[in-house]
C-alpha cells in the first residue's frame, strides 16, 4: 500500500504529539481525547478531503481550545500520581485496587466553551456524560450531545485538598475544571471488568506498544475470555516479548484465558465501525454464537 508521507513544522509537531501516537506512519491512534472530540473529528473528516491530523489543525485544535500546552502535562500527572498511589485514588475516585475497574482517566475542559452534566449520576456520582457546546460561533454545533461515557466531575478545591493530605504534589498549572472519565457503559466486559483495563495494556509498554496498531477484539466463548490483538503492518512475524509485554500490564484478576496475536492482514475482525467511526473492541455475542476466527498465524522469531 503507498503512502504519502505528511509534513508537519515544529509548532505542528510539538501541538499534535500529545495527541496522535505517531505523525509519519498511516496507523495511528489517538490520544488524551475526551469521546466528544473524537466523534466529532471523525464526523467531519468523513466529509473532507483533508488527512485526519491535517484536519485536527486546521479546524479542531483552536476551536476545541486544545493548544497542546502543559495542561495535557498536568492531567497527566495526576493519573499517574494516582497510579501510584491507591489510597489517594480511593479517596478521589472512588476506585480501588481491589474494585475490578480500571482508574478512570483524567480530562480538563474550558468552561467558557464547554457545559458538561453528569446524567443520572449513580451513588458514587458517576453518570453519563452529557457535553453542550457554548460557542455560538463553532462550525459544528453540539447541545446536550451524549457520547456514552461515564463520567464524574471532579471539585478543584477538593483535588487539591485531598493531594496535600496525602502527600502528592501537583503541577501548578493543573487546570481547575476537571473530570473523571471512567469510560463507555457499553464496554463493561462479562467477566466484571472493563475494555479500559485491555486499551491500557497495549500502551503500557512503549516497546510493545510500537508494534501494535491499537486495535483489538474480545471474545467470551462458553465463558473462555480471549483477546485479539493486531500487529502493524511492518510486523511480518510474532515478537516472542509481545505476549509476556502485554500480560504483565493486565492484573492478574482481569487476565484473559488465552491472548492471540495477529499479523496485521490476518487479523479476523476487520475495522467494523460505529456511528462515531469507533473500533468495536467488544461485541455481544449473537445467539447463534457467530463465526468463529481463523487459526492464528504461526509465530516467528523476533524482528
Amino acid at each position: 500500500m503507498l503512502y504519502a508521507p505528511e509534513t508537519f513544522t515544529e509548532a505542528e509537531a510539538a501541538t499534535l504529539r500529545p495527541y496522535f501516537t505517531n505523525l509519519d506512519g498511516p496507523v495511528f491512534a489517538l490520544t488524551n481525547l475526551p469521546e466528544v472530540v473524537k466523534g466529532a473529528l471523525f464526523a467531519r473528516y468523513s466529509r473532507s478531503d483533508k488527512s485526519l491530523r491535517r484536519l485536527f489543525l486546521d479546524e479542531f485544535v483552536g476551536d476545541l481550545d486544545l493548544t497542546g500546552d502543559l495542561t495535557v502535562d498536568a492531567t497527566i500527572g495526576l493519573r499517574r500520581a494516582l497510579l501510584k498511589n491507591p489510597s489517594f485514588a480511593r479517596d478521589l475516585l472512588g476506585i480501588g485496587e481491589d474494585d475490578g475497574a480500571p482508574l478512570p482517566m483524567i480530562f480538563s475542559f474550558n468552561p467558557l466553551r464547554t457545559f458538561i452534566e453528569v446524567v443520572e449520576p449513580a451513588d458514587d456520582g458517576y453518570g453519563r456524560m452529557t457535553t453542550s457546546m457554548l460557542d455560538p460561533e463553532r462550525s459544528i454545533p453540539l447541545l446536550r450531545y451524549q457520547t456514552g461515557d461515564v463520567v464524574r466531575l471532579l471539585d478543584y478545591a477538593h483535588v487539591t485538598d485531598l493531594a496535600r493530605r496525602h502527600g502528592v504534589p501537583l503541577a501548578a498549572d493543573l487546570p481547575p475544571a476537571l473530570l473523571a472519565l471512567r469510560g463507555r457503559d457499553r464496554e463493561a466486559l462479562p467477566n466484571g471488568s472493563h475494555v479500559a483495563f485491555y486499551k491500557d495494556a497495549l500502551y503500557a509498554d512503549h516497546q510493545v506498544a510500537r508494534h501494535l496498531t491499537g486495535a483489538f477484539r474480545i471474545t467470551f466463548d462458553d465463558g473462555r475470555f480471549t483477546m485479539h490483538v493486531q500487529l502493524t503492518a511492518a510486523q511480518t512475524s510474532i515478537p516472542a516479548f509481545l505476549e509476556p509485554g502485554i500480560l504483565r500490564a493486565i492484573p492478574a484478576r482481569v487476565h484473559p484465558d488465552a491472548l492471540v496475536l495477529w499479523t496485521y492482514e490476518t487479523f479476523p475482525f476487520g475495522m467494523p465501525l460505529d456511528y462515531e467511526r469507533k473500533f468495536s473492541y467488544y461485541v455481544v455475542a449473537t445467539p447463534d454464537g457467530g463465526t468463529k476466527p481463523p487459526d492464528p498465524p504461526p509465530r516467528g522469531d523476533a524482528l
